[in-house]
């Protein structure tokens, strides 16, 4: 969770220099321009670090925004729903249950290599498969399993699982993300107070 400070309403009032009544309507300017900097920064840091494209994190956030009554604004990443492994990289990316590749291999940090996805004791391989529903994913069969209900023909139906990779949440929570996004979001902030306060006093500002 990162915590952006507010200006105290006092000392915005004193800046505005006796234009009375505008404060909050400036607070609550330059907050909700500082926590939408707030969820850019979300999205761009998850996907500098992460093979996941911006859009995919930003589909999990939220952003309540400040009023003149509230002076507050919260940005959220509301799933903790982990993303599919085959999002962020496969190789082979496409099914290809006829000529199948020794390994299928994935990757999820841009900095790490592809890794083998070698299954287990109790997982098979990892294949790339299109379900019914046209969902393509990575999946592994459970070895030791049967399915409730076998599909007709096949002796032995073996259940599959997808791999999934991290939660939106827990990319976006790195120490150092958290560190950047707070940073930025304090610049923004009194930024765009600055130039509230003047745009209401009629200054210039370049």
């Amino acid at each position: 969770m990162t915590e952006i400070e507010c200006p105290d309403l006092k000392k915005v009032e004193q800046r505005l220099k006796g234009v009375k009544g505008k404060a909050p309507a400036v607070m609550s300017n330059a907050i909700n321009r500082a926590a939408q900097n707030v969820k850019s920064n979300m999205a761009k840091l998850s996907a500098q670090r992460y093979l996941i494209k911006q859009k995919d994190v930003k589909s999990t956030i939220t952003q309540t925004k400040s009023t003149k009554s509230t002076l507050s604004a919260q940005v959220v990443s509301h799933t903790e729903n982990k993303i599919d492994l085959y999002k962020f990289k496969a190789n082979p990316k496409n099914p290809r249950p006829q000529n199948p590749p020794e390994f299928y291999k994935s990757q999820v940090l841009k900095a790490s290599g592809l890794k083998e996805l070698g299954g287990s004791n109790d997982r098979s391989k990892a294949f790339v498969a299109q379900m019914a529903s046209g969902h393509i994913g990575i999946f592994e069969r459970k070895l030791n399993a049967q399915r409730s209900s076998p599909r007709s023909g096949r002796k032995k139906d073996q259940p599959i699982v997808e791999l999934m990779g991290l939660a939106v949440p827990s990319m976006i929570g790195q120490r150092d993300n958290v560190d950047k996004i707070k940073q930025e979001g304090e610049k923004m902030l009194q930024a765009r107070l600055d130039h509230e306060i003047n745009r209401m006093l009629g200054a210039t500002v370049k």
